[in-house]
């Protein structure tokens, strides 16, 4: 699951650096998406829930600075 929320918020180069574990960050997301096919579907809930977090934070950003265009 872990692997998962990782790969979701894009922070495997920050949580698994190359020079750490020697894969290129496409290979280690290669990887993980493999892994979370096999795994149980908690991981897919995971990964569903974080993108719908980051869709809900860009939406609010972008209701935010049209509202402040229109303000300003």
């Amino acid at each position: 699951m872990l692997l998962g929320i990782l790969e979701a918020m894009n922070a495997t180069r920050i949580a698994l650096p190359k020079e750490r574990i020697g894969l290129s960050t496409r290979e280690v997301k290669r990887r993980i998406r493999r892994i979370i096919s096999e795994a149980d579907p908690a991981s897919t809930a995971v990964r569903a829930a974080a993108n719908a977090v980051s869709a809900a934070v860009i939406a609010a950003i972008g209701a935010s600075s049209a509202v402040g265009a229109a303000a300003g």
